[in-house]
């Protein structure tokens, strides 16, 4: 089943109509004029006209016949043309640096890892360094295959705040040249600026939760539904909401953080500077350590973040062995963790959760994930309870390459028509 997202807002503006066509072909490969009117509503001229100027444009092509619904009909399927157009995305987190080259059509042509994530530097300009040689490899190995590299989206870890002196309309697509982000506790690094001085392309910066929710709208669970939340939970936590199609930023681009909501007056200090933040408490490396002081050990934390994660696998692993003191953390874990998400779905009335382990996806969650579930589908506001649908994301990061190919794509199209 063909989906797509804004159907029912489509306009009477042409060009506004044509570029949410062109999402849905881009969203739906091999979709067919009669599907795209039966998901917009609009004729099939109307649809056959738009089409016909994307085709001469050379931003459709179509593809070979298939049978529809229709018995004994066949339907030209159409497609992005994937030209010899590239996007390269890059997401940043706390165990490793990750790559991917795609196609307009959003196919993968490669990926590459780098060997270390944001917190295996010690400053911001380290971190930088690190990213620009990465993305310069990326860029070489694009270019030897003759690809023309329209935009660069990456994905970080931290917030991503627009400059106070700007003024930020959330429907206007020239929002993504006007932030820069920070790496906490080593203060505000502007790296998209540097970035674009350097590599010459434009380079589009989103935080991780925010993506995740552009690659769950575009190309995951959030596909056909106008309105979720989403929550990215590994070494970090964060929100992120889509409403009405679209996602929504707030003025300064902090929606969604609900890791940094103060929940224990003068409660232990956070790594953004306040105290007692719901994140303190429900990052693994807290849970590794509640779980040893349990066991009645005072055991220093590892400050790889590799080794964290490795700790973190012994930890579920004897909760499914049935270690009372493991599962007992697992529980106390995931109510603290269900808080942050029922805040957010309570916040913004929406139906649909999308929940992200990310970096923690190589892992067995399972045991974490259906308590938080259970916990949210117990506890979310009455009206709600039995009308919520708590979806995982994909495994891995796909998501957030995704998202991140998704900003450099919007932009790209929107100034193309």
């Amino acid at each position: 089943m063909f989906q797509n997202n804004q159907a029912h807002r489509l306009v009477k503006n042409t060009n506004q109509n044509k570029y949410e066509i062109l999402k849905i072909i881009i969203q739906n490969k091999g979709i067919s004029r009669k599907e795209i009117s039966d998901i917009t509503g609009l004729t099939r001229s109307a649809i056959t006209r738009n089409v016909n100027s994307l085709i001469e444009d050379e931003i459709v092509c179509e593809t070979e016949s298939r049978e529809t619904g229709n018995i004994g009909r066949k339907e030209i399927g159409l497609s992005v043309c994937p030209g010899k157009n590239a996007v390269i995305t890059l997401d940043c987190g706390r165990l490793s640096l990750e790559c991917t080259v795609f196609d307009l059509t959003g196919e993968e042509i490669f990926n590459i890892k780098g060997h270390k994530g944001l917190f295996s530097f010690n400053n911001s300009d380290e971190a930088s360094d690190e990213i620009e040689m990465l993305l310069k490899k990326v860029i070489r190995k694009t270019e030897e295959r003759h690809e023309n590299i329209i935009g660069i989206g990456i994905s970080v870890l931290s917030s991503v705040y627009y400059d106070d002196k700007e003024h930020v309309n959330n429907d206007s697509r020239e929002n993504h040249r006007t932030y820069s982000f920070g790496w906490v506790p080593w203060g505000w690094n502007k790296l998209k600026e540097r970035l674009e001085e350097n590599l010459q392309m434009n380079v589009f910066i989103e935080n991780q939760a925010n993506i995740l929710a552009l690659g769950e709208l575009w190309f995951g669970k959030g596909k056909g539904t106008d309105n979720f939340t989403v929550v990215s939970y590994g070494m970090g936590f964060g929100g992120g909401a889509v409403i009405n199609g679209t996602l929504f930023r707030g003025d300064l681009n902090t929606v969604g953080e609900i890791g940094h909501i103060p929940i224990i007056k003068d409660g232990p200090e956070c790594y953004c500077g306040q105290k007692g933040c719901l994140e303190s408490y429900v990052i693994p490396d807290n849970m590794i350590r509640q779980y040893y002081l349990k066991k009645g050990e005072q055991k220093e934390l590892p400050a790889d973040y590799s080794e964290i994660a490795a700790e973190l696998k012994k930890l579920f692993d004897d909760a499914y062995n049935g270690d009372p003191d493991a599962s007992g953390i697992i529980s106390e874990f995931a109510w603290y963790i269900s808080l942050g998400c029922i805040m957010l779905i309570n916040t913004f009335g929406s139906r649909k959760m999308i929940f992200s382990f990310y970096e923690l996806d190589e892992l067995d969650n399972s045991l974490l994930y259906n308590e938080i579930k259970k916990n949210i589908e117990e506890k979310s506001f009455y009206i709600l309870l039995d009308k919520l649908e708590i979806a995982k994301s994909r495994p891995g990061r796909k998501s957030y390459l995704l998202g991140a190919f998704s900003l450099v794509v919007d932009d790209y199209f929107s100034n193309r028509i």
